[in-house]
């Protein structure tokens, strides 16, 4: 007889629009974003994406990706970190107050990362102040900061808070198709520039407007950051959790940077 072992895993999923979401559903109380934690006791990853009605369910006992997202371009970014980093993930989650659509957290895991209890629980924040920031480091060692804000904090995320506390202009990329869109912001020290058109390297490389696409992300037109997350500039997510996951490597710097053809320029009274 051979000795074995059940590996224990922990999950958590999810999306301000989960699979079994239909239109008269109201979660606009709930933070604008979306996501999957994957772990065991060693550590694990966490998936920060822009995708509606995704991943299914675990009960579904399979993976498909949904027709409606067949259509318009989404990000997907996966990081791998240790354990440990997950107590900081699930603070962060407490302010972005997710809508959970299916979870594991047992054992071991509700003991130790008692913040995703209470994400799974549905509460949040409930003091000042209404955004926090954290440094994560990955598997690899790399680090990535990452930015998380409650509904009462008030105001866009890009311009609001990400862009001085980075402390450079940032090229925005969010779905444009959504009402109340933001215009770019030049008021303050660090320009909010919304990008209008999108396209891959290359002298045929095809463009794509900013409508067609779902994704949410920025990035510093000059380097180093890079950004991948939840939210759109519009006045509604002004009062909506959401974030986004930031890092300096030059590698991922460069593919987005160099996926930005143009962008709205500012008025000169903003």
């Amino acid at each position: 007889m051979y000795p074995f072992c059940i590996l224990q895993l922990a999950f958590l999923l999810y999306n301000d629009q989960p699979p079994k979401f239909s239109s008269s559903q109201d979660s606009s109380s709930r933070g604008h974003t979306k996501g999957v934690l994957l772990l065991d006791k060693s550590g694990g990853f966490w998936l920060i994406h822009s995708v509606p009605r995704f991943p299914p369910p675990a009960s579904s006992g399979a993976y498909s990706w949904p027709p409606n997202a067949h259509t318009y371009g989404q990000t997907l970014l996966c990081v791998s970190f240790p354990f440990t980093q997950f107590l900081k993930i699930g603070r962060q989650l407490t302010y972005t107050y997710p809508l959970v659509y299916g979870h594991k957290l047992e054992g071991i895991f509700a003991q130790e990362l008692p913040d995703l209890q209470e994400v799974i629980k549905g509460r949040h924040v409930l003091h000042e102040p209404w955004n926090n920031s954290v440094i994560l480091t990955s598997q690899a060692g790399a680090t990535f900061q990452s930015f998380a804000k409650f509904g009462k904090f008030g105001d866009d995320l890009y311009s609001g808070w990400l862009a001085e506390a980075l402390n450079t202009n940032l090229q925005v990329q969010f779905w444009q198709n959504s009402p109340g869109c933001l215009p770019s912001n030049c008021s303050g020290t660090h320009q909010i520039l919304d990008v209008t058109q999108t396209g891959f390297p290359g002298p045929s490389a095809p463009t794509f407007k900013a409508t067609e696409d779902h994704s949410k992300w920025c990035v510093a037109p000059q380097g180093p950051w890079a950004c991948v997350g939840d939210m759109n500039r519009n006045a509604g997510e002004m009062h909506r959790g959401g974030g986004t996951l930031c890092t300096q490597l030059p590698s991922l710097w460069k593919a987005f940077q160099s996926l930005v053809k143009a962008w709205e320029p500012c008025k000169e009274d903003s």
